[in-house]
């Protein structure tokens, strides 16, 4: 499996609602390729329903897009519903992974017929359905790791700032001493 298959899956998404666990049913979602590069998160949407039935193989080849919806990750709150579900539930397959505050970025139409693009920054939530139970605990935390990504570039920076300022303070220091050594000879 090389790389670029790990950064993409299908994904249930629920349509324009807000997940309630009483009245939800798969009927209300919608399949659609997640993939994420860095922090974005691209949804690819096709114009037809796929069979939900097909693997993955079988949908890459029979499913033609026409939308990309791309969001940024920064600062997105990740989070499994309900919050009240016990652990042995946590990464049960109907349950969704919430992906809150994400920051949309545009909107692309690959059909023929209209090449526009919407660009806009209204903030989202998404709520998305893996289609195993596994898939569910590992696309959880990858898109925790992609939204915690830029505040680690910064803590990395400040750090190396840091250790940087370190570094001149115990050098001025070590020549002060030095200096010192010698008018004392």
């Amino acid at each position: 499996m090389n790389s670029v298959e790990l950064t993409k899956t299908w994904m249930h998404e629920l349509d324009d609602e807000i997940y309630n666990s009483q009245t939800f049913s798969y009927t209300k979602t919608k399949l659609c390729l997640i993939e994420i590069r860095k922090n974005i998160l691209f949804v690819f949407q096709s114009l037809k329903k796929p069979n939900r039935k097909l693997n993955d193989k079988e949908l890459h080849a029979k499913v033609r897009f026409n939308q990309v919806r791309s969001y940024n990750l920064d600062e997105a709150k990740v989070g499994l519903l309900p919050v009240n579900v016990p652990r042995s539930k946590y990464w049960s397959k109907k349950t969704p992974i919430v992906l809150r505050n994400l920051r949309y970025v545009r909107t692309e139409y690959l059909s023929s017929s209209s090449n526009t693009k919407n660009q806009g920054q209204m903030k989202e939530t998404l709520f998305l359905f893996a289609r195993t139970c596994r898939s569910k605990e590992e696309w959880f935390y990858r898109f925790t790791y992609a939204s915690q990504l830029n505040l680690w570039k910064d803590e990395i920076q400040y750090q190396l700032e840091h250790d940087q300022t370190v570094q001149n303070t115990k050098q001025v220091g070590r020549f002060d001493s030095f200096d010192e050594k010698l008018h004392i000879l």
